[in-house]
């Protein structure tokens, strides 16, 4: 995950389970509800088909979030190897 790449080594479990409950959260908790919010509000006998087919949307929103980040990620990199190199100041 570039999230746990990004985060000092002793905060990567807790990175990887913060992604792993907001990505289930949205995905199977919102997902759903909003997919059948979009069927009922088009209505009529393919209606379920057009809706999921809408939710797609996201998927491309977040290809272009995904490039965005994309274009910073190497001087993060950079960012996050020199600030994991420095002194941990808890001593630990």
């Amino acid at each position: 995950m570039i999230a746990q790449s990004l985060a000092r080594p002793r905060m990567r479990a807790i990175t990887a389970s913060i992604m792993l409950f907001s990505m289930n959260l949205l995905g199977y908790g919102l997902g759903p509800p909003i997919a059948g919010a979009i069927s009922d509000a088009l209505g009529g006998d393919e209606a379920l088909r057009y809706a999921l087919a809408a939710m797609n949307a996201v998927l491309v929103w977040a290809c272009v979030h995904y490039a965005l980040a994309a274009r910073t990620y190497r001087e993060d990199l950079q960012a996050a190897t020199i600030f994991t190199s420095a002194p941990d100041p808890a001593g630990s």
